[in-house]
């Protein structure tokens, strides 16, 4: 795990720590106040933390995004399921052999991505 991420995980998981807490709790791992600060910043420039009033951190734009990003691939992989189902059932009742060999082709490349 990165120091980036070891930060990350360390305010997502304590959303009411500031940073001496995580100064504190952190040191084992190797950061100091500067890197732990350091990668606050650039956590806060990229969007992915807020700095709140009482010297927190708020991660949820992060884990949100990181939500909606699973939620969207477990999505998509029921959609190809069920594109390949529908295609195996065509193909047996298909009699074009060129049809056949296009739907095997097409449930191969699903059949990848899933």
């Amino acid at each position: 795990m990165t120091k980036a991420e070891t930060v990350r995980k360390y305010f997502i998981d304590n959303p009411n720590a500031t940073v001496d807490d995580a100064v504190e709790n952190l040191a084992s791992a190797g950061l100091d106040k500067r890197s732990i600060n350091i990668n606050l910043k650039r956590d806060i420039e990229r969007g992915n933390a807020i700095a709140n009033i009482d010297g927190t951190f708020d991660y949820s734009l992060l884990t949100d995004a990181k939500m909606k990003a699973a939620d969207l691939l477990a999505w998509k992989q029921e959609i190809r399921q069920a594109l390949v189902e529908q295609l195996l059932d065509a193909n047996k009742v298909e009699t074009d052999s060129n049809q056949i060999r296009l739907n095997a082709k097409v449930i191969n490349q699903l059949l990848s991505e899933i």
